[in-house]
């Protein structure tokens, strides 16, 4: 079979079984997940100069696009945070999370625990809008490992309802948040 013959069957075949290789996928990441984390960080590590130059030349290239999605993240926030908000507590989480970072010279990121833009339904009632939208303010953020925040992402939050689970691997990126409480 020629490359793109291989290519194209491999892109069909992640298309027709999408929950089955996303299981897949989280179980072998989960499986280990402290190989997976080391194995993550030394990758991260030995490519992260030629990742900062194409990112750099990427912004570079799109510069509109780019501050287009700045802009867009930017507002969100500003109209995710309430009057009462302490601006100085918040100011905390980040320290905190640059702090542990400097200490472990792991990444960490100040997580929005319920996220500001959340995931968009993809079917129901609500299809097309996004499901929850959390606030910028000091009761919704935690400090957590990078790797952890990027995993999660937009699609699991404390008390989301059920039917949401249907989002492949949500179920796992719970049972994971649920075991470091």
């Amino acid at each position: 079979m020629e490359r793109d013959e291989q290519i194209a069957y491999s892109a069909a075949y992640r298309e027709a079984n999408r929950d089955e290789v996303n299981r897949r996928s989280l179980e072998r990441y989960y499986k280990d997940i402290h190989k997976t984390r080391e194995t993550k960080n030394a990758w991260y590590s030995r490519t992260a100069p030629e990742r900062r130059a194409v990112s750099k030349t990427w912004r570079q290239a799109n510069k509109a696009k780019r501050n287009a999605e700045v802009a867009y993240r930017d507002a969100a926030k500003i109209q995710a945070t309430p009057a009462w908000a302490s601006k100085k507590k918040i100011g905390e989480f980040y320290k905190a999370a640059d702090f542990l970072g400097m200490v472990t010279g792991e990444y960490y990121h100040v997580d929005h625990i319920v996220p500001l833009l959340g995931p968009v339904a993809k079917s129901g009632p609500f299809k097309g809008e996004r499901i929850v939208c959390g606030l910028h303010c000091e009761a919704n953020l935690a400090v957590i490992p990078g790797s952890e925040n990027a995993a999660k992402g937009n699609r699991y939050w404390p008390d989301m309802p059920d039917e949401i689970y249907a989002t492949p691997g949500a179920e796992d990126i719970a049972e994971i948040l649920a075991s470091r409480a």
